[in-house]
């Protein structure tokens, strides 16, 4: 994912910033972030991310991206529609891969639409995610700190505007107790939201060293611009067939669980008496072809999913 999942960097980086007064506290500061970004009927911005993940001790991926977000407001929801440049570079076991891709994000209230598109041809698939406005809701704030620790930090100004600041810090343990696993990734994150329209300005998150392994910027904000409604529906390009993601890990779960059944059967007649040589002989024969029939399904599926790394 959720793509992730992106690409070059545009110039704009933080101008250099005046400490300012703090009279808001916290929850002043979270109820007007929330106010602002519910009131909006659209919104449109430029985006750039930079990003460093490690993994273990052999796994490292750079990723370089920047294009738009547009949102509309549809009912109670947003959707959204994002277009993003990429350069990735990934190292694994001393193997280096870099790829650039083009990559199309589409959220209709339903589905989540991706279609990329790079050297290797074009990709597109769905999944629905009902979820995806859970990002934007008059508890959000609630929500992210049943995970993470916030605090408000002194005012600044970033590229001439005045914003708020907020650092978080990860918890060891999520509300349901289950350990954390941004903890993995993030020491600490600090965003930096604009006073006047609430969109975050700029975001640094932090590794576990304290070292800064992420970055994303926001320039070229507008509130309320028109867009049409035409450009959150997702139409793939000719030739290329949608994949859809719920139906393949349906397809994945039904699969895994039809072949623990003849385990748990085996299991089963391992303790009772054994069958006579000539009636083991006739089932195995009985049960061959099924079995090949599976290796030939487990390996479509394989390469199905070769082809989506």
């Amino acid at each position: 994912m959720r793509n992730l999942t992106w690409l070059v960097i545009s110039g704009a980086l933080l101008a250099a910033s005046a400490t300012l007064t703090r009279a808001e506290t916290l929850e002043e500061v979270q109820k007007k972030l929330t106010e602002r970004a519910l009131s909006y009927k659209s919104l449109a911005y430029k985006q750039t991310l930079v990003s460093d993940t490690k993994i273990g001790d052999d796994a490292k991926t750079h990723v370089e991206s920047d294009g738009t977000i547009e949102m509309l407001r549809k009912g109670e929801e947003y959707i959204v529609r994002s277009e993003q440049k990429m350069k990735t570079s990934s190292e694994y076991a001393g193997q280096k891969t870099d790829q650039s891709m083009r990559m199309l994000m589409i959220y209709d209230g339903e589905y989540f639409y991706t279609l990329s598109e790079s050297e290797h041809g074009k990709q597109a698939m769905r999944q629905k995610m009902a979820n995806l406005n859970n990002l934007i809701k008059k508890d959000m704030f609630k929500e992210l700190e049943e995970a993470w620790d916030l605090k408000l930090l002194p005012d600044e100004k970033v590229n001439g505007r005045a914003a708020w600041v907020l650092e978080m810090r990860p918890k060891k343990q999520t509300a349901n107790g289950q350990p954390n696993q941004a903890q993995e990734f993030y020491s600490r994150m600090v965003h930096w939201y604009d006073q006047e329209t609430g969109i975050a300005l700029k975001s640094i998150g932090y590794d576990k060293a304290g070292k800064e392994s992420m970055k994303m910027t926001a320039s070229d904000i507008k509130v309320n611009p028109d867009i049409p409604a035409e450009r959150f529906k997702f139409t793939p390009p000719e030739g290329v067939p949608v994949i859809d993601m719920d139906a393949l890990q349906q397809e994945m779960s039904d699969r895994d669980a039809g072949s623990a059944e003849p385990a748990k059967e085996t299991s089963a007649r391992s303790t009772s008496d054994e069958k006579p040589a000539e009636e083991k002989k006739a089932t195995q024969e009985t049960k061959q072809p099924e079995k090949k029939e599976e290796k030939k399904e487990k390996k479509g599926v394989k390469n199905l999913f070769d082809r989506l790394k």
